[in-house]
């Protein structure tokens, strides 16, 4: 009943600003793979940091690298429709965990959804090691991944279907490198935690299971995030872009804070999903 229960439900910062802080079109780009080399070595050192003060937000530090490795390494192997968009797109997007984790160990501040991820994480290390995990990935991958996207995909790339169907079906390849690490880096955190209940065993395949779920659930839902993100930026004066830009950070983070108090924080991602969704009625009820 239970496995039942689980298996039904898998379904070096880019210099593109312009004046007013939105993104125009992409500047040219060096060699494919330099660019998220280089934060995957940033990642590396900011891990032996933490690896080295044993600070409880290490957990997802450590498998951010593998997990940008793995995205490199298929840029590399050409995996991607358009390999050099999506190293842009991937370098937008990890160096906003990057440099939300050096804030974060030299005591400067960082954005909101952060900023409650690593005092939810730092103030509770009683935590077991998933839950540290989940509630960093929480804070990067709902608010950070629809703000990376939005950088390197411009006003007219949104109104172009070809365009967007690379667009849409590179981001979505991604899924494909991030569920092969699954297995691996479930190990990984099991083993970081330092014991393992009969209860826990049991657990493990169905959070392997459902760990597959919540990735692919909270990667789409960003789409749609960045879809109506886009349409705000192309209106006149930008529209609701920046309010819907703060709705984002709040629900992001109200679902760290969820995560954190949930009895079974697994179960409740697979129950109830991972990602977070822009709501437009809300925007409008409160004004």
């Amino acid at each position: 009943m239970i496995r039942r229960l689980y298996t039904d439900l898998i379904i070096p910062k880019i210099p593109m600003n312009t004046t007013d802080g939105y993104y125009s079109s992409p500047t040219p780009f060096h060699p494919i793979g330099s660019g998220l080399a280089d934060l995957i070595r940033r990642l590396e050192r900011i891990t032996a940091i933490l690896e080295e003060r044993n600070d409880p937000t290490r957990h997802f530090a450590k498998t951010y690298c593998h997990t940008n490795q793995a995205v490199l390494d298929e840029i590399h192997a050409g995996g991607f429709k358009d390999g050099e968009w999506m190293e842009m797109w991937g370098v937008a997007y990890a160096v906003k965990a990057v440099e939300a984790y050096e804030a974060m160990i030299e005591g400067r501040p960082t954005t909101h959804p952060w900023t409650v991820a690593f005092a939810a994480s730092r103030n509770h290390p009683e935590m077991e090691v998933v839950r540290h995990f989940v509630i960093m990935l929480n804070a990067h991958l709902n608010h950070d991944l629809a703000l990376g996207l939005l950088e390197v995909t411009t006003d007219s790339d949104f109104t172009d279907e070809s365009i967007l169907a690379i667009r849409e079906a590179d981001h979505a390849h991604v899924n494909y490198c991030l569920l092969r690490l699954v297995a691996n880096e479930h190990k990984a955190i099991v083993e970081a935690q330092g014991h393992e209940s009969l209860l826990e065993r049991i657990k493990s395949p169905f959070e392997e299971a459902a760990t597959k779920h919540w990735v692919v659930e909270a990667r789409a839902k960003t789409w749609v995030n960045t879809r109506l993100l886009a349409a705000e930026r192309a209106k006149p004066n930008h529209g609701r872009f920046e309010a819907y830009k703060r709705q984002l950070g709040e629900v992001t983070a109200e679902r760290v804070e969820h995560l954190r108090k949930s009895r079974e924080v697994v179960l409740n991602l697979a129950l109830e999903g991972f990602g977070v969704l822009i709501d437009p009625a809300q925007l409008i009820r409160h004004n």
